[in-house]
């Protein structure tokens, strides 16, 4: 941390932790000097009363779940977003356990405050949107992985669907549109949000950039069955509509699945006939997901060729 002057104001020595925080984010400060930051990794938040760090304490809170962003506002309530959820929560700075949560949108990001004290909210899906399955422990760009492979899965089958919005809740914790403000379809996928002195609220993102990757993916997928090297495509569905079977003394068995629990999960697949472990890579590298997710090339066993 530095000074505005970009000087340093402690070493790590003058942090009272004894544990390495790798996932922090958000920090927010109160009209008071007291400093709040987010601690995505392991659910919790840093508070330094004052700014001082030698004072700086772990707070615990119920109902954070890979906490984001953090505001203060005028009544010295603090309010954390949830990453890995659809609520932001709410307390007295001076009284953390007394929590508020309320609903926003799926993977809750930024938070803003403007000049009546209104909490503004971006989200990266709307509540309706399909969620995506992410499990717990899971980095930030981790979850940003999965969720934008989801997105552009869902999407490629329907490319209407909202995939942003932006909430306002008021002081007293009423929301004028429970269901968020989409901007008429212009909100998508916002992670960054601020107000202006003019309270107008500013954002990033539009549908557009979607919509041109899932163009990109038809055009490359339209290539590929031209040169006879797409054998197919397919889209999977989410893990939690997997199912696993097994017999177990004669009788079958069936469970909810998934098979294994694991941080990335398998979102489509394509079944491509080309000519050498090369051009299965360039083929990878030129899908338009690839951008924003890893592609994971195996060779097919079959009777024909046993080695590939």
């Amino acid at each position: 941390m530095t000074d505005f002057n970009g000087k340093p104001i402690g070493t790590e020595n003058d942090f009272p932790f004894k544990e390495k925080f790798l996932g922090l984010m958000g920090i927010g400060v109160a009209a008071n000097g007291d400093v709040w930051i987010a601690d995505g990794a392991d659910n919790q938040l840093l508070f330094f009363p004052g700014g001082k760090v030698k004072d700086g304490r772990i707070v615990k809170v119920a109902g954070l779940k890979s906490p984001f962003d953090i505001v203060i506002d005028g009544q010295n309530r603090v309010w954390v977003s949830n990453s890995q959820s659809d609520t932001v929560v709410r307390f007295p700075a001076d009284d953390p356990s007394k929590v508020q949560s309320f609903r926003a949108g799926i993977g809750v990001r930024a938070l803003a405050l403007d000049s009546k004290d209104n909490v503004w909210v971006a989200s990266n899906m709307s509540l309706d949107f399909p969620p995506p399955v992410i499990p717990d422990g899971a980095s930030i760009m981790e979850q940003f992985k999965i969720a934008a492979g989801h997105m552009l899965k869902v999407l490629s089958s329907n490319p209407d669907r909202v995939t942003g919005v932006v909430n306002m809740i008021r002081p007293d914790g009423s929301q004028p549109a429970p269901n968020g403000f989409t901007g008429d379809k212009a909100v998508s996928v916002p992670w960054g949000l601020n107000l202006d002195g003019n309270d107008d609220v500013w954002t990033q993102h539009s549908p557009e950039h979607w919509q041109q990757i899932i163009k990109e993916t038809d055009a490359h997928n339209a290539s590929l069955f031209a040169s006879g090297e797409l054998i197919g495509a397919y889209g999977v569905a989410d893990q939690t509509e997997a199912k696993k079977v097994r017999v177990a003394d004669g009788a079958t068995v069936v469970t909810d699945g998934p098979y294994i629990e694991a941080k990335e999960y398998l979102g489509s697949f394509y079944v491509i006939d080309c000519e050498s472990l090369e051009r299965a890579i360039e083929i990878a590298a030129e899908m338009p997901g690839a951008r924003f997710t890893d592609v994971e090339i195996r060779p097919l066993l079959h009777e024909g060729s046993p080695d590939v």
